[in-house]
């Protein structure tokens, strides 16, 4: 889909030749960019000249990029964050590091804008969710600027701009099934990555290790776990899990044989990287994932029955595999983690009782926990120690959310998921039936976003990137995709405006 075209006229004058002009007019063109590039070599040196030069060429490759296929830069721009944010990575001391995720980003920023220059609808019905993610996200702006200490703008950008991004450009150019369907292969390619990383990881195969910020992590936190290109297992083992999701869709097509196999093949070793980021939070959010597809698409069903039998086979090997790996009972078993947790949560708690409205600040919480931690006594646990407190992160996204955000933050996010949820059911009812956009997909959308929300019981991953961006994509696409009836959808969407 091309946002600019010209017309007729356009052509023409692009094409005239103007002879003598012309050619004065060009030769004076390359002596203006001989000067400034003469500037650029002074103040800059050749290195950043030539670095100057690579970043211009970048520009201009990727606006021609998103003229042609602006779906496509949106696609690149989730597989860049999916680890290979530090490719083509430019240092710049004292200015924000140049590299190409950013430059997607900003890609992805003039996409929507241009979109909505030449005849886009930048609020297309139904608004509602649109209004209540608006307000969420500056909410977020403001209580990092003014109840917080002012100095998280670009975590702001990463956590909360960067999903509605994706949200607005799924809503708005998502429109075609081939769209779905560049998404869905690229989570298949990013999976083999990541399960060649953690393998890597857990054997010490330093040449398959990459980003190499992996290596230079892994003596000195979770030791013994694989990190991948987030540097969290959790993280890590969260993102993976939902990506395996995504295979038993596939799966569920009408494929060739063998490619069914190779998809078979590639969720099996997924499913051992997965493993060795011994991340429970993840194991058990890619579980309750599966057992909603199963649940709402007979689809599914037969391939859950065979993973039961294979789950059964496979926990009493992780029984007598536990027996040998110390760390592998140990995230089974009780890890000593259990009276920190409490004594973050009883931390918590007094921060939100303190600060109900407003919250302590955006990402505040462990700069303020030795206010708010003490000693206290937990039924079934014990006496729990004022330092199992102290300077500790929250671990779950819903007490961090009403503790650094107040109840105004949680209400707004609360009522952007529940405004979705409602929309979801609708689409549901309507039964579509394309090729990509179907009762299978929206059964993997609502499988993976609830697998969300389960993760994040056990980690407050709302700081994280990607991880965020997922579940507001998949908010998109089902709220914006148009209806097999786009007459029928407008008139209903237009009747319920005000229920919505």
């Amino acid at each position: 889909m091309k946002l600019l075209v010209p017309d007729s006229e356009g052509l023409s004058l692009l094409g005239h030749r103007h002879g003598l002009g012309e050619f004065i007019g060009t030769v004076l063109l390359a002596a203006c960019f001989a000067f400034l590039s003469y500037l650029a070599q002074l103040f800059l040196g050749p290195i950043g000249l030539v670095a100057l030069a690579g970043g211009m060429l970048a520009v201009v490759l990727a606006g021609a990029l998103a003229l042609r296929s602006p779906v496509l830069v949106f696609v690149l721009w989730l597989v860049f964050l999916s680890g290979f944010h530090t490719v083509g990575m430019i240092r710049m001391p004292g200015l924000p590091d140049v590299s190409i995720v950013r430059l997607l980003q900003i890609q992805v920023m003039v996409i929507m804008l241009l979109g909505w220059l030449f005849g886009k609808n930048p609020f297309k019905a139904p608004i509602l969710p649109d209004m209540l993610l608006l307000l969420h996200t500056f909410y977020i702006l403001f209580n990092a600027m003014f109840i917080a200490d002012g100095s998280r703008f670009n975590l702001w950008t990463v956590s909360s701009l960067m999903p509605m991004l994706a949200y607005f450009f799924a809503k708005q150019f998502f429109e075609e099934q081939k769209h779905i369907a560049m998404v869905i292969f690229s989570f298949v390619g990013i999976t083999v990555y990541f399960w060649v990383v953690s393998i890597a990881e857990q054997f010490r195969i330093m040449f398959l290790i990459w980003p190499k910020s992996i290596i230079y992590d892994m003596n000195y936190r979770w030791i013994g776990r694989s990190r991948g290109p987030f540097l969290q297992p959790a993280v890590f083992g969260q993102i993976l899990g939902m990506y395996l999701l995504v295979h038993f869709f596939l799966v569920t097509r009408h494929i060739r044989a063998s490619r069914k196999l190779l998809l078979w093949a590639n969720l099996g070793i997924g499913a051992v990287g997965l493993l060795f980021t011994y991340t429970r939070g993840g194991w058990l959010a890619a579980i309750v994932g599966l057992g909603v597809m199963a649940v709402l698409r007979p689809s599914y069903r037969k391939i859950v029955l065979v993973l039961v039998v294979l789950g059964v086979l496979g926990s009493t090997l992780g029984i007598m595999r536990a027996q040998q790996d110390g760390l592998l009972a140990e995230r089974i078993g009780n890890t000593g983690t259990i009276e920190n947790r409490a004594g973050v949560l009883y931390a918590t708690m007094k921060a939100i009782q303190d600060k109900p409205i407003f919250g302590v600040g955006y990402f505040m919480f462990k700069q303020k926990a030795d206010k708010y931690s003490q000693g206290v006594y937990v039924p079934g646990i014990g006496y729990v120690k004022k330092k199992m407190g102290d300077h500790g992160s929250i671990h779950d996204m819903y007490m961090g959310r009403m503790a650094e955000e107040g109840l105004i933050g949680m209400l707004l996010w609360f009522g952007f998921m529940s405004v979705v949820a409602r929309i979801y059911i609708k689409r549901w009812k309507e039964n579509p039936q394309g090729e990509w956009f179907n009762r299978d997909l929206l059964a993997l959308f609502g499988a993976l976003t609830i697998s969300y929300l389960v993760g994040g019981l056990a980690i407050n991953y709302r700081f994280f990137g990607l991880i965020n961006i997922l579940p507001y994509f998949f908010a998109g696409v089902v709220v914006g995709f148009p209806s097999d009836r786009p007459a029928e959808r407008d008139a209903r969407y237009l009747s319920e405006e005000g229920s919505i």
